[in-house]
């Protein structure tokens, strides 16, 4: 059975057949925290025109819809207490306690790698109210969960890394199973590419495309070909070191790609501004006058990251998306 991406709460793996975790019987497992106690290494996808066909990738394509939201592991340690971290390795439990107090129910030793996503109550994501208050978030009608894709470590902290993806994703849908309709749930998924290109022509809000893994690949953050990632729109995530303009209201910003410093453009727009103008309270320094691009540019703090936008021309111009914590 195939879940299509409409919606986010209540969502499920597809049903897969059980697969028992060695020596996690009842008896009560060791806890080896090993994979936890690891700095955060988290598999990423290569980024490709489109997507590979059924067969192309080693023991077939498993295709999974890309959330718009903030990569991160989650750890439940002993007692169930969890350590959630971005793909940086960091912390994330203070910012989303309330996720947090509810994955503790999670079985100790498990470690999943996922996306923590804001969603409506029809089940759009809104990635920018990842970076608003709990209590924002909690105004506009808003639940952060959890979406989980991959397991490092199953119940009683045993390491699956060198299993298959299969094996990998039978145990997350044990795990989630016996918690129906949490705040962790399971990604959009399907074996056929016809129904994983109808999702790519009709995607709901804040759903970026597909990553297409190798069903029969061991979960190895040196692995760069075994998933493939296809966004319906082109982007980029570019370190952000300057803005033009007044602090308060930036004109354009300052990025650095491949080595050098570009401006966005056009213009930014007023609700452009202002989200912006917020991120930098507090990161703003010195002005300068810079001799390549022209402009006095505001230097920024290191730690903020714009997603930016290609556009082929006569002279190539990146449009400016939304800015976000480079965590």
């Amino acid at each position: 059975m195939e879940q299509a991406p409409s919606r986010v709460h209540g969502g499920a793996l597809s049903a897969s057949p059980c697969l028992a975790l060695e020596g996690s019987g009842k008896s009560g497992p060791v806890v080896d925290l090993t994979v936890a106690d690891e700095p955060v290494a988290l598999m990423q996808p290569t980024a490709v025109a489109s997507l590979p066909g059924e067969r192309a990738l080693r023991g077939g394509t498993r295709y999974e819809v890309k959330l718009d939201g903030w990569r991160a592991r989650a750890a439940v340690r002993t007692g169930g207490r969890v350590d959630l971290r971005s793909r940086r390795g960091t912390p994330l439990a203070s910012r989303f306690a309330d996720l947090v107090a509810a994955m503790a129910g999670l079985p100790e030793g498990l470690v999943l790698d996922g996306e923590v996503v804001a969603a409506t109550s029809a089940g759009a994501l809104d990635f920018l109210a990842l970076q608003r208050t709990a209590r924002a978030r909690a105004v506009a009608g808003l639940t952060v969960l959890y979406v989980a894709f991959d397991v490092l470590a199953g119940p009683g902290g045993i390491d699956v890394r060198r299993r298959p993806l299969d094996d990998r994703v039978a145990i997350l849908g044990e795990v989630l199973a016996a918690r129906p309709g949490g705040r962790v749930q399971g990604v959009a998924a399907t074996s056929d590419l016809a129904t994983a290109l109808g999702w790519m022509g009709a995607l709901p809000e804040g759903m970026e495309g597909c990553v297409a893994k190798a069903r029969a690949s061991r979960y190895d953050p040196r692995d760069r070909r075994s998933w493939q990632k296809v966004r319906v729109a082109d982007t980029v995530d570019l370190p952000l070191v300057g803005v033009v303009g007044p602090a308060t209201r930036p004109r354009h910003l300052v990025v650095r790609q491949d080595g050098r410093l570009r401006l966005t453009s056009p213009q930014l727009t007023g609700p452009q501004a202002r989200s912006v103008a917020d991120a930098l309270v507090g990161r703003v320094g010195g002005t300068r006058h810079d001799d390549d691009l022209g402009v006095t540019v505001r230097d920024v703090a290191e730690g903020l990251v714009a997603e930016v936008r290609a556009v082929s021309g006569r002279h190539q111009v990146l449009r400016f998306t939304r800015l976000r914590p480079d965590l």
